[in-house]
């Protein structure tokens, strides 16, 4: 069961010397799924884990962009992060495990390298309102895909960069997008599988036709290293085919974003990315003429 949750916390001391780097709810939450992921080994469950993405730290209920390094967070400061997964049936039961103890109360607070993290609220429903929760199957995820739609807006929120020809690259290029995103999801929906000439196909076919905003991003990823990538929204356009079978994997994966992440350290708060629904473009007409 794909799924996005985000976990409101709040900070319970003084943090304003410490380091709010992009691994904190990898590092605050992996020992607690681990805990979930009954059935497998312990190294299985690690690899599982690994697989998700995390958010950095947004610091407010509905902030939209990550903690930078400069800011100063208050103690007892509303906050909030996320988890997201494209796996199927192990992530259901992390997903139900840890939604229920954080409404009982069972897990209280979680412990991290910059103190304690009280856990609030965790929201799992799509009704909350929260841009980056939502609910669904791969199936619905699969159907859901147009097959007439060939224009994508997508949101890049923190630093996002690729390896290309055996080097870092903090650029958009379509086909790193669309290779990465085609491998992440064959893996976890094999009854879903795109065969590589297609993945090659939207690689040649999808390209860049505007972009606002798009900045160069410093993201900590702890241990006092930086990752320095792309921020920004970006459209991308499939081109020179009307193909219906295309198009509709061009929709999948640009939807499958959202839950994996795209470019390096994902793990690490790096690469969180989401489309931008349709309904939404009219709010930034003069970018989309």
């Amino acid at each position: 069961m794909p799924f996005s949750m985000v976990l409101h916390i709040r900070l319970m001391e003084d943090c304003t010397d410490k380091e709010f780097h992009g691994a904190i709810a990898y590092n605050a939450l992996k020992d607690v799924l681990k805990q979930y992921a009954q059935g497998c080994s312990p190294e299985q469950a690690e690899k599982i884990i690994r697989t998700y993405t995390y958010s950095p730290l947004f610091v407010g209920e509905r902030s939209h962009r990550p903690l930078s390094e400069e800011r100063v967070i208050r103690p007892k400061s509303l906050c909030w992060l996320r988890i997201s997964a494209l796996e199927e049936e192990i992530s259901t039961n992390i997903y139900n495990s840890l939604y229920h103890n954080v409404v009982t109360n069972q897990i209280p607070a979680l412990q991290t390298d910059v103190g304690e993290l009280h856990v609030e609220r965790a929201l799992s429903n799509p009704s909350s309102g929260h841009p980056w929760v939502t609910l669904l199957s791969q199936e619905e995820l699969y159907n859901q895909a147009s097959s007439e739609e060939n224009e994508v807006l997508f949101d890049f929120v923190s630093p996002t960069l690729f390896v290309h020809r055996g080097m870092l690259t903090p650029l958009p290029i379509p086909h790193n997008i669309y290779s990465q995103l085609g491998k992440l999801w064959n893996q976890s929906a094999p009854q879903y599988q795109i065969p590589e000439e297609t993945l090659e196909a939207l690689g040649k076919h999808v390209t860049i036709i505007a972009f606002k905003d798009l900045a160069t991003g410093v993201q900590p990823v702890g241990g006092g290293k930086n990752r320095v990538g792309f921020i920004g929204k970006v459209r991308v356009r499939i081109v020179g085919t009307k193909d219906a079978e295309l198009i509709k994997y061009f929709n999948l994966l640009s939807d499958v974003a959202f839950y994996v992440g795209l470019g390096q350290a994902i793990q690490s708060g790096c690469g969180m990315t989401r489309r931008i629904p349709r309904g939404k473009w009219d709010v930034l007409r003069d970018f989309l003429r």
